[in-house]
Order: C-alpha cells, then structure tokens, then sequence
C-alpha cells in the first residue's frame, strides 16, 4: 500500500505543476497592469499661484465651435470661433482681453475691435441733424410721435432721403439691432483742421458748464434751498449747444435743462406723494356738496328748482376740465422749474468766479467769459465774445432800415415764454432685471426684427446677467465715474416719465463699450440709435475730466463686408487693433487693405518684417480650477491631463503670457 501511494503522490505532484503550466499559458495573453496615473499630484510644488489675484477670473474654456454668421447669414465653413464661459471676470482682465479681440459674443467673420478716442471725436453734419432734431421735439410738450413725423414729411426730411434718419445697431449674439446705412464704407478725405478744433472746443466748454452747474446743484442741496432727494446731488447734468442762430439769441449759447430734472426726481420722491396727498385732503376738505351748492343758489321760487343759479351748480368733470387740470399742472411744473433754476442761478454765479472755474471759463471763452440768465426752467449761457459779434452784426444789417428805426423807437414788447418741454431723462444705473425694460425688449424685438417673444430668463441671461466685477484694491482713493463704479450698467431713457430707450454699457476703467441697444419703435423716428451713442460719447468726454484715463469709447468690433456694421465708421476718427501686428490702426487707412483682402483676415499695417511672436506661458505655469481648489496645470495628470491639455494649449496661444498667468480655467471631471 505503501509502494502504492508513492506513485500517488509522484502523480499528485506532477498534476499541480501541469496546472500551473496551463494557468500560465492561459493569463499570457493578457499585458502586465500598469496603475493608473492619479488625475491630481499634490506633491508637485506650484509656487507661481502665489502671483493669481486672491479674488481672481474665472472661465471655463470649450474650445472651438463653428456655426453660421447671425450678421450676414453665411456659413462659417472654413472659419472657426474659440470660446468659453465667464463664470466671473475681473474688469482690467477683460478690458486687456478686449484689446486682443475678445468679446461677451461674436460672430466667424473677420473683426476687428474698434475704439474712439472721445477727444479727437468730431460729430459729422448728419449726427449734429439728429441732435438739433431730438432738441426741436424736445422743445415743446405738445410734439409727438404723430404731429413731429407730419412735420418732418412736410419740410422733406424723411427716412428715405435724410442720412441722419439711419439707426446705428449695436450688435450681440449675431443681430444688428437697428437699421443702418447699407452702402459700403468708402475713403474719405479728412475734414479740415478748423471744423475739428471748434467741434472739440465746443465738446470742452459743455463739460465745463456742465461742471459747474453740477457743483451748484450740490452747493443748493447743501444749503436746503432745494429739497434733498435721493440722486439729487448725483443728478446727470447735461449741456446742449445752440442748434441755430435763432435759438443762439432766445436761449443763448448753452442751455441745462438741470431744473426740469430735478423737478421730476422731487416729484417721483416719498416727500412729494406725501405733500400731493395733503394737499388733495385740504382741497376735498374746502369743497362744497352738490346739494348744498344748489340749496345756497335758489332764489324762492316755487320749489321746482325754475329760480335756481344754474351758473352755481357744480358740473361733473368731463374731458375739458381733465385737459384744463393738466395743463394747470404743466404751468405748476413749469413754476417751480423756474423756482429751482433761479435758486441754482446764484450759486452758479459764484462758483464761475472761483479760481478754478474762473481758469477754465477765461480759458475757453475769453476774457469776457460768459453771462448766465434763468429764461423759464432753463439757465442759459451767453458767450459774451459771441454775443458782442452778434450785436455787432445786427448793428450793421439793420441799420438805417426802417425796421431798425421802428424798434429804436417803440419800446420793447412784452417777451413769450418759452414753450413748456418735455421731460426727458437719462439715468444709468447697475444691469438687473426689471419688467418695465424686459416689456420694451420684447417689444422691439418683435417688431424691429420680426422675432417671437423672448422669454424673461433669456432677456435676464441675455442682457442682465453679468460676469464682470471690479476690484478696488489699491485704488481705494480714485475718483469714481459718475455711474458710481464699474462693471456692468443700463442707461435708461425717459421722456414724460415713460421709458423708451435702453442702451447696455460696459463701464471699464479707461472705456465705455457699448454692448446693446434697445428702444420703442414708436420713435423710430428720433433716430435713437444715433443719438445715444452721441450721448455715451459725450459721458465718456465729461468723465475724461475727472478720470483722465478714461477716454476711449468701444463699440465691439468692426466687419468691413457686413453692411449692418458700416455704421460705426460714421463716429471718426476710429481705430481698429491690428490683429497680427497689435498695433491700433486709423480705420481709413485701413479700407484699402480690406478691399485688397476679399474678405480674409489680414494685417492692417504693412511691414518689410513678420509679425513678433508673443512670448506664450508654457501650460504647465496655467493656473486651473480643480475639485473647487486653485491649483497648477503641472499638478494635473492622468486621463483628465490628456483630455484638457489641447485646450490648454490653445488658450495659451491665444492671449499674452500676462492673462494667461492670472486667469484661472475651470475644469472638471466628465
């Protein structure tokens, strides 16, 4: 039994090993396993983060996309766009990276980013039309859309052969939003030194004005002459200049029409709802009844009401006594107007002839300096140099005319006030939803570009929802622009209190940059377009006073062979950023190397040398956002590395080595 189980266990033995044989020739098929590389390394330093901003930007790249162009319609085949989603953006990370081409949205057509310096601007004859135009309806209450178009037809000035009727269209997510010009931008010859010199001279003293008018209304509140309400102080003031020799001499040089403003603010505020309600309490309280009124008026007669003063019996009001009342209120307004601006007048006065003001006001109008007159709710300026050559002119045309004898021997006649106008505001205030413009969005959208109705959430991510903050770390002492910060803004237009205009700004800290542009098409009519950009122009110069640094006007970017953007080239002298070269270009110059381009990108300086190359961070000195922890591009690893790195890569190939170093990408697991 014993020899029996040797041999047992000698087949035993050589079983097991004839296994394991087969077990290995099974499994040798299969590689060796490899642990897989962790998607974060820890232990790898990154002491570049240190130079990230401790409240830094935020973006979350995805590359590139194609699509069709919403300008021109054309397909974008052959053209690509790289973009990314701004979870939150630094104001001077994106007003550097709005240097380099990049915008809240775009289009895969050729552009280029064009800005306006608002001290060389120059307002051409047709915008100068639409300014006059906006003034004369202005004027008087009793224009409206209706009548003021009647008129325009009459004189000849209509759309179809009035250039100042074109509507610019400030464009975004691929739409232009108001008509424009359609011919193509040509060359022009520059318009001579002298037009340029008085259109900036004239730019310098509204400023100026305006600077003064704005120290007396804080003055005047100080003093509680005038009722503090909130934004009282704050109040935007605006100068306009004589659109004509006929309103030079009615209403001066200058005018600010500060008093109307002012008015409407007090009006809107708590202390005037409250005053308006006593006094109606006071008025019902002195009314007699009905029945009273008709008791006290009968003279005895035989009861049946035949004797009774029917001249006593009080009416019910009807629609003459709702036009009296509320031209009753217009004469009320137009009183305390005039009450206000007299109260500014003195103040205004004072602060003329104070040192600094006094430099400026010798500088620009002379010697003679300027005269100033309250005329109804308006306080005007007389250019005193200007008004003696008035006089000196008038002198000699009408003298020994009978009608100069005429007036030399009558006296003077008893002077009209001047029509009551309209109250139009402007007010600038932090982008956020609200239903009143979401309605007038809606609106223009739908009837301007024939769209369905958009939605509150896409108005609200659309137009209210911004990325932008500002960090004011060590400029803590800096004057502010007169929207009271940075970031993102709307300016509201009111006219009567009714909003008709709303224009989507970027308040940067050297620029303006005018994203969007909205408005009632019922006043189409008024050009709006063109006249808000004029007014943002001329924000820009007025806050260039105080804030030097801040003096350019963007208008996004520029596409030669896109019709709706031909607008643009209207506001000179422009510039637009070489792309190659990086490098600002006069936008004139550039016409010939589009037209030489058919439509490609190109270099819009001509050099005998390449374009540098910009020195690029290497990626692995990109600082990245992972798992919520700001880490180093050279601390990630594994399949995730692999998967982000060409983005990476790409982005650091598209801005400077400076963005690229302090600009945090988000990425994430998929």
């Amino acid at each position: 039994m014993g020899g029996g189980r040797s041999p047992d266990r000698g087949s035993s033995s050589g079983s097991v090993t004839e296994r394991t044989d087969r077990l290995t020739a099974a499994y040798a098929w299969q590689e060796p396993q490899v642990v897989e590389e962790p998607d974060f390394d820890p232990s790898i330093d990154a002491p570049f983060l240190e130079d990230v901003p401790h409240s830094p930007t935020i973006v979350s790249p995805y590359g590139e996309h194609g699509g069709r162009c919403g300008y021109c319609n054309k397909s974008a085949t052959g053209r690509i766009s790289w973009g990314m989603t701004a979870i939150k953006v630094r104001i001077d990370d994106y007003e550097a990276m709005q240097d380099l081409g990049w915008t809240r949205s775009g289009t895969w057509i050729p552009q280029y980013v064009i800005r306006l310096d608002v001290a060389k601007f120059v307002a051409s004859k047709e915008q100068k039309h639409v300014l006059a135009k906006m003034e004369r309806f202005l004027s008087d209450i009793n224009n409206t859309p209706e009548n003021f178009r009647h008129h325009q037809q009459q004189h000849g000035r209509t759309d179809a052969n009035a250039k100042d009727e074109h509507e610019r269209g400030r464009e975004s997510e691929g739409e232009s939003e108001d008509e424009v010009d359609e011919t193509s931008v040509t060359a022009t010859q520059p318009e001579s030194v002298e037009p340029q010199l008085k259109d900036n001279d004239d730019a310098l003293k509204k400023a100026l004005l305006a600077d003064i008018v704005r120290k007396a209304v804080r003055r005047c509140v100080d003093a509680g002459e005038i009722p503090a309400v909130s934004g009282g102080d704050d109040v935007e003031v605006a100068i306009s200049a004589a659109a004509s020799e006929r309103e030079r001499k009615r209403r001066g040089d200058y005018s600010s029409n500060v008093a109307l403003k002012l008015l409407a603010l007090y009006k809107h505020s708590d202390a005037a709802k409250s005053e308006a309600k006593a006094t109606e309490r006071a008025k019902d309280d002195d009314e007699v009844p009905r029945e009273e009124c008709v008791e006290a008026s009968g003279s005895g007669g035989d009861g049946d009401g035949a004797g009774h003063d029917r001249s006593q019996v009080v009416k019910k009001p009807g629609k003459e006594n709702t036009k009296e009342k509320k031209n009753e209120t217009r004469r009320a307004d137009a009183g305390r107007a005039n009450e206000i601006a007299v109260k500014l007048l003195a103040h205004v006065e004072r602060v003329l002839v104070e040192e600094e003001s006094a430099a400026g006001v010798k500088q620009l109008f002379g010697d003679e300096g300027v005269r100033v007159v309250v005329a109804g709710p308006w306080i005007n300026f007389f250019a005193q140099s200007t008004r003696a050559q008035h006089q000196q002119r008038s002198a000699q045309g009408t003298r020994g005319s009978r009608k100069a004898k005429k007036q030399q021997s009558e006296p003077d006649a008893p002077s009209h006030g001047p029509p009551i106008p309209h109250q139009f505001e402007m007010e600038i205030r932090p982008s956020q939803y609200t239903e009143e413009s979401y309605l007038l969005y809606r609106k223009y959208t739908m009837q301007i570009h024939a769209k369905e109705e958009a939605s509150e959430k896409s108005y609200t991510d659309f137009l209210c929802s911004t990325p932008l903050f500002d960090d004011p770390q060590g400029r803590e002492d800096e004057a502010l622009p007169p929207s009271g910060g940075y970031g993102s803004f709307h300016q509201y237009y009111r006219l009567d209190g009714k909003l008709i205009a709303v224009g989507v700004l970027d308040v940067l800290h050297s620029c303006l940059t005018s994203v969007y542009f909205f408005y009632d098409p019922d006043y189409a009519f008024l050009s709006l377009g063109v006249y808000s950009a004029l007014k943002e122009i001329e924000w820009v110069q007025q806050t260039s006073l105080a804030i030097p640094r801040f003096k350019y006007y963007y208008m996004a970017y520029y596409i030669y062979d896109c019709p709706k953007m031909n607008y643009k080239a209207k506001y000179r002298p422009s510039d637009l950023m070489c792309p190659f070269y990086r490098e600002w270009v006069p936008l004139e110059e550039c016409i010939p190397r589009f037209q030489a381009s058919a439509g490609r990108f190109t270099a819009l300086v001509e050099r005998e040398e390449p374009p540098p190359q910009a020195e690029r961070l290497p990626i692995d000195y990109v600082p990245v956002l992972y798992e919520d922890c700001l880490v180093g591009f050279s601390q990630i690893g594994g399949r995730l590395r692999a998967r982000v790195q060409p983005l990476v890569e790409q982005w650091c190939a598209l801005v400077t080595a400076d963005i690229a170093s302090r600009v945090v990408l988000s990425i994430r697991r998929r």
